[in-house]
C-alpha cells in the first residue's frame, strides 16, 4: 500500500485553493446579448395585472369568457395552488425571489429560488409531448436576432394564471420575447397570453429583472410549513401536526 506524505497532501490542497481563488467572478453582465447566464431579480413586481399589446394597463374583466368568469368565482383564495406549494407559469416569473439562469446552445434553464423549482427552455428541434401537462409547461425557444422567442404550452389545469384565480386550460399558450436591455444590466420578458377558452383576445405581461452578480440562490422549502392541507380545510376544523390525516396532540 502506498503511503501518502502529509506535506505533499498539504501542497496539493494549497495549490487547489490558489487556483480556485484565481477564478474571476462575473461582476458585470456578459457583453454577449445572447448570454443570459447569471442571477436576476425582478424589479417591477409592483406593476401587476394584464397589459394590452402596447404594454398599457388593461381592464381585463370585459375580455373574460363566461367560462373564465364562472371558474374564477369558484377559485376562492383558500384554493390557491400556491398555498399547497405548487409551482405555476407564469406566476413564478413574478416571484420576489432570485432566478439563476444557466444556458447551453441547446437549452436555457431558469432555476427559481421560489419553491426550489426549475424551468427548461429547449432550443433544439424536439417535438412537444401531446398529452403531458406540466405545472411549468413545456417550452420551446428560438433566436430572432438577440431576442429569445419562447412558446410554452402543456400547462397543468390545476394551476392559476395569477392570484385572482384566472384559470389555466389545455389551450393556454404563453409566448415570450426575452432580451437584454440597458447595456445588459436588465433582462426584459414580454409575454403574450393566449387562450380562447379564457380571453376573447390576447393579453400581455412585462417582467424586468436586474442583474445581481453578488447574489446567490438560497434554500426555500415551502413544504416545511405546510402542516395542514389548505385545499381540504373546513370552517372550524382544527389544524393538525401530521398533515391532513394527522391528529392534533
Amino acid at each position: 500500500m502506498r503511503r501518502v506524505v502529509p506535506g505533499i497532501v498539504a501542497a496539493v490542497l494549497l495549490a487547489a485553493t490558489a487556483v480556485h481563488a484565481q477564478i474571476p467572478r462575473q461582476m458585470t453582465p456578459s457583453a454577449d446579448a445572447k448570454d443570459f447566464n447569471g442571477l436576476w431579480v425582478i424589479s417591477n413586481r409592483g406593476a401587476r395585472g394584464y397589459l394590452d399589446q402596447d404594454l398599457k394597463a388593461l381592464m381585463v374583466a370585459p375580455l373574460l369568457t363566461p367560462f373564465a368568469k364562472a371558474q374564477m368565482a369558484k377559485n376562492t383564495p383558500e384554493l390557491d395552488p400556491s398555498a399547497a406549494c405548487l409551482p405555476a407559469m407564469p406566476r413564478h416569473m413574478s416571484g420576489p425571489y432570485p432566478i439563476h439562469i444557466t444556458q447551453t446552445p441547446a437549452m436555457v434553464t431558469f432555476l427559481f429560488e421560489y419553491e426550489t423549482t426549475f424551468r427548461n427552455i429547449y432550443l433544439d428541434d424536439r417535438e412537444r409531448p401531446e398529452d403531458e401537462a406540466r405545472y411549468m409547461g413545456f417550452a420551446l425557444g428560438k433566436w430572432e436576432g438577440d431576442t429569445l422567442v419562447v412558446e410554452t404550452t402543456n400547462l397543468n389545469e390545476k394551476a392559476w394564471l395569477q392570484a385572482d384565480g384566472t384559470p389555466v386550460t389545455p389551450t393556454t399558450k404563453l409566448t415570450e420575447r426575452i432580451r437584454k436591455i440597458e447595456d445588459g444590466k436588465t433582462l426584459e420578458v414580454i409575454m403574450k397570453i393566449e387562450d380562447p377558452a379564457v380571453f376573447t383576445r390576447p393579453v400581455f405581461r412585462q417582467y424586468l429583472y436586474n442583474f445581481k452578480p453578488d447574489w446567490q440562490l438560497s434554500e426555500y422549502y415551502c413544504a416545511e410549513g405546510n402542516r395542514d392541507d389548505p385545499q381540504n380545510q373546513k370552517a372550524g376544523q382544527p389544524g393538525s401536526l401530521g398533515g391532513a390525516k394527522g391528529k392534533r396532540k
